[in-house]
C-alpha cells in the first residue's frame, strides 16, 4: 500500500480518474487502506525496489507442556520481535492444536546474517523450552522461490478463468506443516486485534489465553480445527510504523502485532463462532478496546463498531470524501464505506 504512488479508478457514476498525491488526493487517502465503497481500481503504479540477492525462508517449532510455559514463551518471542527485529526480516507467531507454537518468517539477505540476528531469540527459546532443541525449516531461496513457498502455489495467474478461491484465506503450505489443512479446505470464522507498540499484551492476559487455548483444544467439534497468527508490524525495522500517521486511511501506525483468531470446520459448524469469540475473550479487559484489522473482515461487527475498529480516527474524513465520490451509495459495503 505504501508502495502505491497513483491508480486509476472508476467512479460510481461511471467516470475514469486519476488518483495520486497530487491528484484526487482524498480519493489517493481513502483507497489506500478504506478502498472498497470508494471506486474501482483498474490499475496502480507503484514505487519499485530491487528484489533481495537471497531470501531465507524459515519457522521453528516448539510444543510447551503448559499454559504459563507457553505465555511465557510467547512473551520473549513478543518483546524480541519489538526490541530487536530488523526491517530485513518478516517475523510471526502462530499457535495451533497440539500445544504447537512457531515462529517463522521470510529474512532478505544472506544466511549468515539471518543466524546471526536469530541467535539470541532462539537460545532465549531453548531455555524456555528446557533445553531442547526446536523442529526447524531454513532455507535459502531465490526472490521468486520464497514467495512461491510462501503462496504454497504457483505464482502464476490467468488473464481469465482464475479460480483459485478458499472462502477466507490461503496459507496451504504453512497449514500442512501444522496438519491444519481442513482451515483452507472448510469454512472459517475470524476475528483480529491490533496490539499497540507501546502496550504489548502482558503476561496475566497471555497465561489466560493460553490456558483457555490448551483447554479448548481437545474439544473443538470433529472435523474443526483453530490457528492464531501474531505478525510483527512494529518493533525498530518497522517500515510501516515509519511512515506518519495520517498519509493514508490505514490506522495503525503505531501498531505492535496484528494477530488473527481462526477457527474452520468442514461443514461449517455454528459452534466455531463461540471458539473463536472464546479465544479473544481469554485476553480480558486488556483486549477489550483494542482496534481490529479490516482484511480479516468480522462478520459480527455492526457497520458502525467496524468503521470505528478497522479505521479509528479518520472515520469522519471517510465519510465525508464517500458523500462526495459516491454521494447515492452504489459501492456498498455492509462494513465499510
Amino acid at each position: 500500500m505504501d508502495a502505491v504512488t497513483a491508480v486509476t479508478a472508476v467512479l460510481a457514476n461511471g467516470t475514469a480518474v486519476t488518483a495520486s498525491a497530487t491528484e484526487n488526493s482524498d480519493l489517493f487517502w481513502a483507497l489506500r487502506g478504506a478502498g472498497p465503497g470508494f471506486a474501482v481500481v483498474t490499475s496502480f503504479r507503484f514505487r519499485t525496489y530491487a528484489a533481495p540477492a537471497a531470501s531465507v525462508n524459515w519457522s521453528y517449532t516448539y510444543s510447551f507442556p503448559t499454559a504459563r510455559a507457553a505465555a511465557r514463551a510467547f512473551l520473549t518471542a513478543q518483546t524480541w520481535g519489538q526490541q530487536s527485529a530488523r526491517k530485513e526480516l518478516g517475523y510471526g507467531i502462530l499457535l495451533f492444536p497440539g500445544k504447537g507454537f512457531l515462529v517463522r518468517g521470510v529474512y532478505h539477505g544472506a544466511r549468515e546474517s539471518f543466524d546471526a540476528l536469530i541467535a539470541p531469540l532462539l537460545t532465549l527459546l531453548k531455555d524456555a523450552h528446557a533445553g531442547v532443541e526446536p523442529a526447524k525449516s531454513v532455507k535459502t531461496l531465490g526472490w521468486i522461490e520464497s514467495l512461491t513457498e510462501l503462496a504454497g502455489s504457483n505464482l502464476t495467474t490467468p488473464v481469465k478463468g482464475y479460480s483459485l478461491h478458499e472462502s477466507f484465506v490461503r496459507f496451504h503450505l504453512l497449514l500442512r506443516r501444522c496438519s491444519l489443512a481442513r482451515l483452507t479446505d472448510g469454512r472459517q470464522y475470524a476475528k483480529s486485534l491490533v496490539t499497540k507498540e507501546r502496550a504489548p499484551l502482558s503476561l496475566p492476559a497471555l497465561t489466560a489465553l493460553f490456558e483457555h487455548l490448551y483447554a479448548v483444544s481437545p474439544t473443538v467439534p470433529g472435523g474443526s480445527s483453530w490457528l492464531v497468527i501474531a505478525n510483527l508490524y512494529g518493533g525498530p525495522g518497522s517500515a510501516i510504523n515509519a511512515v506518519a500517521a495520517g498519509t493514508s486511511s490505514y490506522a495503525h501506525r503505531d501498531a505492535g502485532y496484528v494477530i488473527q483468531f481462526y477457527v474452520g470446520a468442514t461443514p461449517f459448524d455454528e459452534a466455531i463462532v463461540a471458539l473463536t469469540k472464546g479465544m479473544v475473550d481469554a485476553l480480558g479487559a486488556e483486549a477489550a478496546d483494542l482496534p481490529a484489522y479490516a482484511p480479516y473482515a468480522d462478520p459480527e461487527l455492526d457497520r458502525t463498531q467496524a468503521q470505528t475498529r478497522y479505521w479509528g480516527g479518520g472515520v469522519a474524513r471517510l465519510r465525508a470524501i464517500k458523500a462526495r465520490v459516491d454521494p447515492r451509495g452504489v459501492l456498498y459495503n455492509p462494513q465499510g464505506f
